[in-house]
């Protein structure tokens, strides 16, 4: 039987998956994404310019449910995309 990776470890040191391991420098170690790009939200509008949405969100006052606040913030997510990437 083989020991522990650490003083009362309960796994085996071929069969360790804890984070804290000492031997997970040894184990591979998964790759990040290689680059998280923003991307418009089709289901959401956009606006011409962010004053267009600031006072669409005006009109909207008071925002009583979750949904409303949330096509907002999406609208706005569009538009500000829509914005920086005009030449």
């Amino acid at each position: 039987m083989s020991q522990g990776c650490y003083p009362g470890c309960f796994y085996y040191t071929d069969s360790c998956f804890r984070k804290d391991c000492k031997k997970s420098g040894q184990q591979p170690q998964p790759t990040p994404p290689q680059s998280a790009q923003p991307a418009p939200m089709p289901l959401f509008p956009t606006m011409g310019s962010l004053q267009e949405v600031f006072d669409y969100a005006d009109s909207k006052r008071p925002i009583s449910c979750r949904n409303e606040l949330y096509t907002l913030l999406m609208t706005y997510h569009n538009t500000l995309l829509h914005v920086s990437r005009r030449p």
